[in-house]
Order: C-alpha cells, then sequence, then structure tokens
C-alpha cells in the first residue's frame, strides 16, 4: 500500500516522500514510471518485482557460469533461485528486494567477468535500492580489489562508483535525523 501512495504521487512531491521514507529512491521512481506507463493497478505495481524476479534467476545462471561451475550446475542454481518461496513471495510483492538482488548479482557477475562498466552502473544501483547497499557495496569494492589485483581501470571504475554512490548517503544522514 505505501509503495503504491509514493507511486501515486505528482512528480513534485516525489523527491519529498522518498526521502521522508527510510529507503532510497530507485523503486520507488522505478514504481513511479511504472505506474505513468501502465496505470494505477495491482498488476502494474507488481510487474517490475516480478521482472527483477525472473532476472535473479538468471543472474544466478550467469553467476554459477562465471564461476565455471559447468552448464548443468548454473541451470541448477537457476531453478533454485526461480522456486525458493521467499523469491517467489518477493516476485510477486510491489517492494524493492528482487531489484536489490538482482543489483548485488549483477555486480558479482560483473567482477567476474571482467565488465568494469556493467559493475560501475550495479555498484551505484545497489546502495540506491535499499541503505544496506552501501555494506554489500562496500564488500564489492574489496572484492574487485582481490580479484582484479589494483588494476587500473578498476581502480578507477572503483572510485567513480563510489563517488555516485555516496550521493544518496547526504539524502541518508537527512533521514536519520526524522
Amino acid at each position: 500500500a505505501y509503495t503504491a501512495r509514493i507511486a501515486s504521487l505528482p512528480r513534485d512531491l516525489l523527491l519529498g516522500a522518498i526521502i521522508a521514507e527510510v529507503q532510497p529512491p530507485l523503486w520507488y521512481v522505478v514504481e513511479w514510471l511504472t505506474v505513468r506507463l501502465l496505470g494505477m493497478s495491482e498488476l502494474a505495481l507488481r510487474l517490475p518485482a516480478f521482472i527483477f524476479g525472473v532476472l535473479v534467476s538468471y543472474l544466478m545462471v550467469r553467476l554459477a557460469q562465471s564461476l565455471n561451475l559447468g552448464n548443468r550446475t548454473a541451470v541448477i542454481a537457476g531453478i533454485i533461485a526461480a522456486t525458493l518461496p521467499a523469491g517467489i513471495m518477493f516476485s510477486v510483492d510491489a517492494r524493492v528486494y528482487p531489484l536489490f538482488t538482482t543489483c548485488v548479482l549483477g555486480t558479482l557477475v560483473a567482477i567476474l567477468d571482467n565488465r568494469p562498466r556493467w559493475f560501475g552502473l550495479s555498484a551505484v544501483l545497489t546502495p540506491l535500492c535499499h541503505n544496506v547497499g552501501y555494506v554489500y557495496l562496500g564488500m564489492l569494492l574489496v572484492s574487485v580489489l582481490i580479484v582484479h589485483r589494483f588494476n587500473r581501470l578498476w581502480l578507477w571504475t572503483i572510485l567513480v562508483s563510489g563517488l555516485g554512490a555516496s550521493v544518496w548517503l547526504i539524502a541518508v544522514f537527512v533521514q536519520v535525523s526524522y
């Protein structure tokens, strides 16, 4: 209901409502855009979570492949991700969790596949999904240093990603003050 309320707000009230909320803006922006495109309905509100839930299953397959676990293991990982009760529940709920999981998994796959641009995008979006994303981001940035051993391109990617993700920290401090 809260997501529906935020998604129904006019654009000029959206930012204030998001800052008053304890969550970062990305999910509410996705829902706000979805409602503008598809109308205000239960299906429209749940559709983004469903799409990201399907993407989580795909990214589990990609993660297993990136870890060189074999195609059979990759398919099994995707099936497990697609059939876990919690994953199904979150994929039909109008909440941020499938998007958050997509961002974290996308960042992991980018590290393993040596795709710094994809990493940069996923890394910046992770804390914009959930404030706990800053914890994940810190671990992911350290993972880059371990996997890519201070490669110059990756160091720049870490710097830019960290700066991009830190923009929301200002709003986090405002939220904490409420």
